[in-house]
């Protein structure tokens, strides 16, 4: 995204990444807030379609992205959301490079093989990520171990 971490920590989401002001349709933000409200509501997946989501990196102008993004509730035990994991993949080049899609048969079974690895993709990237997320949640949980006082 061409910004450090430490420039963006802190910052509501939103604040930090808003709708390109030089895009008047953009619905990013509209998009991803309402993914994630449902994320939060259902405590499941929420998965988006590909979406037109422009960011400004540090000293440079508006670039276009496009993003498949994936957002998720992380529940304690007792299935209270303990935080939302937003997680997103830049497709920004495959988009870009995409030929349209002809209505012959043959080439729509060309374009099926790239797709087909493409889900693949997805799937063992969430697949790792939940794995992330999962390792997140135990560090979480002994580091508030540590913080609260010991019962004695």
């Amino acid at each position: 995204m061409g910004r450090r971490r430490d420039a963006l920590a802190g910052l509501d989401l939103f604040v930090a990444m808003p709708d390109s002001p030089h895009d008047l349709g953009a619905t990013g933000v509209r998009n991803l807030s309402a993914s994630l409200e449902r994320a939060l509501r259902s405590g499941k997946h929420d998965l988006m379609p590909t979406q037109r989501y422009d960011v400004r990196p540090e000293g440079r102008p508006w670039e276009m992205r496009y993003w498949e993004p994936t957002n998720w509730a992380i529940l304690d035990e007792s299935g209270s959301v303990l935080a939302l994991v937003h997680h997103v993949i830049d497709v920004t080049g495959s988009i870009l490079r995409a030929e349209p899609i002809g209505s012959s048969i043959a080439r729509r079974e060309r374009c099926a093989d790239p797709l087909i690895s493409r889900a693949d993709l997805a799937i063992a990237n969430s697949r790792q990520l939940l794995e992330a997320a999962r390792n997140d949640l135990l560090r979480a949980r002994l580091e508030t171990r540590k913080l609260l006082p010991v019962e004695r």
